[in-house]
C-alpha cells in the first residue's frame, strides 16, 4: 500500500516497493488513482490520503483516462498573457 510520508510516497506489493519523490506530483496523483481504483481502497480513502477531495480525484481520474500521466501535471497558475 502506498504511505505518503513527508517527501517520500511508497508504493509496495508482493514482489517488492517502488518509491516517490513528493515533490513528484504526477507519480503522487498516479498512486493515488492505482490506489484508489486498483487496491481497494476506495475513492474517498485514496483521496482523503494523499490531500484530495473525492471530487478531484474523479478530475484527475479523467484527465488521466484522456490524456494519460501527462494529464496530471500541474498547470502554471496565473496570467497566460502579459498584460499591456
Amino acid at each position: 500500500m502506498p504511505t505518503p510520508d513527508h517527501g517520500v510516497v511508497e508504493f509496495s506489493g508482493p514482489s517488492g516497493s517502488l518509491r516517490a519523490h513528493g515533490d513528484d506530483e504526477v507519480a503522487r496523483k498516479l498512486m493515488m488513482l492505482i490506489e484508489g481504483t486498483c487496491q481497494g481502497c476506495g475513492v474517498k480513502a485514496a483521496a482523503a490520503k494523499y490531500g484530495y477531495t473525492p471530487g478531484r480525484y474523479h478530475q484527475l481520474f479523467k484527465a488521466y483516462e484522456q490524456g494519460g500521466s501527462e494529464a496530471l501535471r500541474n498547470e502554471k497558475r496565473g496570467p497566460k498573457t502579459r498584460s499591456r
